[in-house]
Formats: C-alpha cells, sequence, structure tokens
C-alpha cells in the first residue's frame, strides 16, 4: 500500500488533508487568481511547489505532534529558482509563510538547501534537505512539475526595474499566499464529503480588505502631516501606480492643485519602464480656471509679518471668517487671543472624528443663518471639507495648500463679488519647527515666498503658476535623492526593508479613544468590549471615529498617567491603542478637544 503524505491534521469530520490534494487545489487556485495575466502558469507553478517540503519525514512527524521548528518551502522556493528558472515563484514560495524577504543574488544563494542545513536565518531545520527525495514522492502521488514558459522574472535578466518587478512579485505572491489560505481552511470547514469552500466560492473577503483600507485612510486623514504625498516618496508611488496601468487598470489624480509629477518622468522610468506621462482629462483648462475664478488672494508685501494681537484684531471685526493656521498650538493660541464670542470655534484633529463632524454642522449651520462665525483652524480643514466662508485668512504655506484654503471662500459662488483670501505671514520666534510641521513644508513654503517675491503676486487660478511652483520645488528638493535608505533597499530588491522604509505617515504614533460627550454610550460600549474581549479590526473601524490620533509620548511622559493600553483579541495589549482615563472631564473638552498635560510636545502638528 502506497504512503500518503498529509498537508495539514484532520478536520472536525476527522478527514486529513492529503498533500497531493492540496497542492493541485493551490495550483488551480492560484493559476484562477492571477486571471488573464502573462504569468499565470507560474502561479499555477507556485502552487505546486509551495508545500514540497511537507512530503519529508520529519514534517509528517510534525503533523503527529512529534518534531517541531520545521522549514517545508525553502525547497521548493529552490527548485522554483534553480530548475524552474522562475525567480518570482521562487521569492513567492519562500515568503508564503515568512513573508517576501529579499532578491539580491546573496539573498537567493541562501536559499541553497546545502546552505540552510548549516546555517538557518530563522534557525529552523529543514523538513528534508534531500531535493530528489522530496521530487520523487511528489511524482508518485501523480505531480508533475511543469516550469513555466515565460516566467515573470528570469534569474539571468533580474529585476531590472526595482519598483514594477517587485509589485509583479507582490501580485505573483498574493495569488499563492490566497489560494493556499482559501484551499486550507475548505479543508478545515469541510465534512466527511469533502472541502468545503465559501459560499461564496473561492475569492477573497472584501469587507475585511474594506475595513482595513477603510481603517489606513482615517488614520492618514487624523494626521494632518499625510494630507499631500511626501516628496520622498513620489518617484516610487509614481513607478507602482504606472506599472498598474500594464494591468488594464486605470491611474486618476484629480486636485484644483495638481503636482507637475510629468517633470520626475525620467527618474520614474528608473524604477518602472512606463515611467510617468499623463494624459490630460481635460484640455485647455486654463480657461475653466479663469471663468470659475471667485476669490481675489491679497498676499503680504516682502519682509511684512502679522503678530497674533493684529490678527486677532482684523478676525473680531469679521462676522464669518475662516483662519488656517499652520500648527495646532497656533491655532489654540489663535482662539484664546478672539474676544468671547460663541461663534468661536475651533477645528483640528485634537477633536475625533466625530467631534469634527458635529462641529462643521454647527458651522454650516451658522453661515447658513448668517450669524457670527469664526472658525481656527489647522489644514486639516483642507482636505476634502466643504465649507463656505465670504473671507478665509491663510497663514503663508505651501502654494497648493493657499490655494486649498482658497477653496473654502465663496465655494458656492453666491456671493455678488469675489471672495476675500488673505494670506499672512505670523510673526512667530524660532526656527522652522516654531512655524510649520515638517521641514518638508518649511521648503515648500520658502519656494512660495522667494516666486511672491520675485512676482509681487501669485494668481492660484492659473495652472502655469503651479508648473513654475513645483519645477522650483523638485529643483531645491530633488525627491530622487531624498530618501537614501527606501532607494537602496529598492536597488538591493529587499522587500522587508522597503516596507520598513516606505511610510506615509509617522509610525510613532498612538489612537486615543475618547470621551466625547455626544457619543459617551458608544465609548462606553467600546470600552466595555475591548475590556471583555480584546481589539479586533471591526472595533477598530468603529473606534476610528472616537479617537484622535498623537505622537507617541516619552517614556515618563504624565500623559501616560491618564492613558489606558487596551487588551487585544489574542492576549497582552495594544502598543497602538489606548483609552483615555478622563472621570473629571480635565483633558477632553467640546472647546479644544484632547488636552494632555504638555500637549504641545506631543500632539501631531
Amino acid at each position: 500500500m502506497e504512503k500518503l503524505y498529509f498537508a495539514h491534521s484532520k478536520n472536525s469530520a476527522g478527514k486529513w488533508h492529503i498533500l497531493s490534494d492540496h497542492l493541485i487545489g493551490v495550483e488551480k487556485l492560484a493559476k484562477t487568481l492571477a486571471g488573464r495575466a502573462h504569468w499565470s502558469d507560474e502561479a499555477a507553478f507556485a502552487g505546486l511547489l509551495h508545500d514540497l517540503g511537507k512530503y519529508g519525514d520529519r514534517f509528517q512527524a510534525r503533523l503527529q505532534g512529534e518534531d517541531s521548528g520545521l522549514d517545508h518551502w525553502s525547497q521548493g522556493a529552490w527548485i522554483a529558482l534553480t530548475q524552474g528558472r522562475a525567480l518570482a515563484a521562487a521569492l513567492a514560495i519562500q515568503g508564503h509563510h515568512i513573508g517576501l524577504q529579499c532578491a539580491s543574488k546573496a539573498a537567493l544563494r541562501r536559499l541553497d538547501p546545502r546552505n540552510l542545513v548549516l546555517t538557518h536565518p530563522l534557525n529552523l531545520d529543514l523538513s528534508d534537505s534531500d531535493l530528489n527525495r522530496l521530487k520523487s514522492r511528489a511524482n508518485m502521488d501523480g505531480i508533475i512539475f511543469t516550469p513555466p514558459k515565460q516566467p515573470m522574472i528570469s534569474p539571468e535578466s533580474g529585476m531590472m526595474h526595482a519598483v514594477s518587478s517587485m509589485l509583479d512579485v507582490r501580485l505573483l505572491f498574493s495569488c499563492l499566499a490566497d489560494a493556499d489560505f482559501l484551499d486550507t481552511e475548505a479543508h478545515f470547514e469541510g465534512n466527511a464529503n469533502g472541502k468545503h469552500f465559501r459560499a461564496t466560492g473561492p475569492s477573497l473577503d472584501g469587507n475585511h480588505a474594506l475595513t482595513a483600507i477603510d481603517a489606513y485612510i482615517s488614520k492618514i486623514r487624523k494626521n494632518s502631516k499625510a494630507q499631500t504625498l511626501p516628496q520622498n516618496l513620489v518617484i516610487p508611488t509614481l513607478g507602482a501606480l504606472s506599472h498598474l496601468s500594464t494591468y488594464r487598470s486605470t491611474v486618476v489624480f484629480s486636485t484644483a492643485t495638481q503636482p507637475a509629477f510629468a517633470l520626475l518622468d525620467q527618474a520614474v522610468k528608473k524604477y518602472a519602464i512606463t515611467g510617468w506621462t499623463p494624459v490630460e482629462a481635460v484640455p485647455d483648462n486654463a480657461y475653466l480656471f479663469e471663468v470659475l475664478k471667485r476669490v481675489s488672494v491679497s498676499w503680504p508685501e516682502p519682509g511684512e509679518t502679522q503678530s497674533l494681537l493684529s490678527l486677532t484684531k482684523k478676525l473680531n471685526k469679521l462676522k464669518q471668517v475662516l483662519c488656517v493656521v499652520n500648527l495646532k498650538r497656533h491655532a489654540l493660541e489663535l482662539l484664546d487671543a478672539l474676544e468671547e464670542d460663541k461663534g468661536n470655534l475651533h477645528l483640528s484633529t485634537n477633536l475625533c472624528a466625530e467631534h469634527r463632524r458635529r462641529r462643521l454642522e454647527e458651522v454650516r449651520a451658522l453661515l447658513r443663518q448668517g450669524k457670527s462665525c469664526r472658525l481656527v483652524s489647522t489644514q486639516c480643514v483642507e482636505a476634502g471639507v466643504d465649507l463656505d466662508f465670504p473671507v478665509v485668512y491663510r497663514a503663508m504655506s505651501p502654494l497648493e495648500s493657499i490655494a486649498q484654503a482658497a477653496g473654502r471662500c465663496n465655494r458656492e459662488g453666491r456671493l455678488n463679488e469675489k471672495g476675500e483670501v488673505v494670506v499672512f505671514d505670523p510673526s512667530i520666534e524660532g526656527d522652522w519647527r516654531h512655524h510649520y510641521p515638517t521641514y518638508a513644508y518649511f521648503q515648500a513654503t520658502e519656494v512660495t515666498k522667494t516666486i511672491l517675491k520675485e512676482n509681487g503676486y501669485i494668481d492660484i487660478d492659473d495652472p502655469n503658476c503651479f508648473q513654475i511652483y513645483y519645477r522650483r520645488l523638485y529643483d531645491l528638493t530633488k525627491p530622487a535623492t531624498m530618501n537614501k535608505g527606501l532607494s537602496e533597499a529598492l536597488e538591493a530588491r529587499d522587500f522587508v526593508e522597503v516596507s520598513r522604509q516606505y511610510r506615509i505617515i509617522d509610525q510613532d504614533s498612538i489612537q486615543i479613544l475618547v470621551p466625547y460627550k455626544f457619543s459617551l454610550k458608544n465609548f462606553s460600549d467600546l470600552r466595555s468590549e475591548a475590556d471583555r474581549y480584546g481589539i479586533s479590526i471591526d472595533w477598530i473601524r468603529r473606534a476610528q471615529n472616537q479617537s484622535v490620533n498623537i505622537y507617541r509620548p516619552p517614556k515618563g511622559h504624565p500623559a501616560w498617567g491618564i492613558l489606558l493600553p487596551v487588551k487585544t483579541k489574542h492576549g497582552g495589549f495594544s502598543d497602538e491603542w489606548f483609552v483615555l482615563e478622563d472621570p473629571h472631564e480635565e483633558h477632553y473638552d467640546e472647546r479644544y478637544g484632547l488636552k494632555l498635560p504638555e500637549s504641545e510636545k506631543v500632539f501631531i502638528a
């Protein structure tokens, strides 16, 4: 009787998962998930090889609880690389349990079982180092390994364009990982009649994916420094988006202040052969900008600054005005300096999302009713917020931020004359850190100032002005050289290091669940659920509207005395999510939002 080899232990019906059945199942699913991609045969090839090491006697013993600490994936990866000439498949197989690693020649050589027997990077043992024995057992199970005729990336040519090649590998890896998960799930959900796939068939959990994406986007929106794509990430990001167009995708960039990314075409081609040559969706749009012009902009004279006292006097004389400043502490100082008036309001990411929503409803109602409304805000108001003020004051900032603030002035075109936008340069002591949230923000502001000094005026309704602005900005900042760590990781085709270096938002931040008074029941329910069961992805989704994002306070900071860590679903405590302990309503209120001790040192600016 032929020996049976298994991939997984028995399910609730007492059926063991036969290894050949699993490999063939993953092969078919991976090919299906790859769709019409030219590398679908390679995805199938990876599916057959991904668990080859499970034919080893030690892995079979592991299923019986008699062994542990085994690597069962490197054998298939090495065969894919050396015998199949399929580099992408090899990386996907290696990574389907430990994540994508590195495609440098040195890293690939370490996949050789002869090297892994001597030194394994994870201190594991190979389930079997005899590749011929493993292949022979698979062949006896009816499995034939047929290399792809045209591998996605051959070992000889290598990954010539880092971003596009690494993205291709990620897509194949996704097909393999999803296929492996779905087939394994079908086994453990199965019964005496065999595997049981999800009711909708072997498809991804779209709700889970959308929840994760929604949580990430919400976190970005809360971070006022992440309203625009950081310049040090622009070129590899454009490379990835450009390459996606080869997969029958359309990338649409829509903004009133379109960055001049076409100037970076040659730099992008280093990472993706398609470069960046976008097609203007609305040609000859300068005419439309002129027709839709709704505001007039007043600029400061060279060297002219505005004191807090002077600015306050001007705002107090206006019945309805929006004033946008660059830092939260500036907003709070200005708010406190204004005359007492119920219509003096504050908007920043010190307020949780639900609080901001209600604050915006309050502002719209005051504007609609013609009542007094002076809103002091940070640049968070410029990120897709629909407000219509007759007058907007904007602290000197990057040109695109000034244009976005102007978009909140006479937005509906209801005034008989143009709305008024006043750009001012605050008189604040100290270096750029006292004026702006980041050094990149400071540099972009300096470019705006330089253009203003040269011309005496900037027409924010002229697209050519933005072309000039971005050309100057790119000449100054040189985006292609801004992120040495990421560039080196891409050159090395090191997936782990690329993931570490590519950060849109600062990772050293925390989320705080706050007791906003108009949603205290939701706060209480979320807190109780976290205490009882620990937090889950669904909990995080529901907590987004009730949380504030701040920099992680340093060790010993008094804020830690009122921040309680929440439990995770799988045990332990989260290092990212905390609950604000505020029984006396001292640290979160209606006017200011979150007020931690020494808050100016920990808030995201």
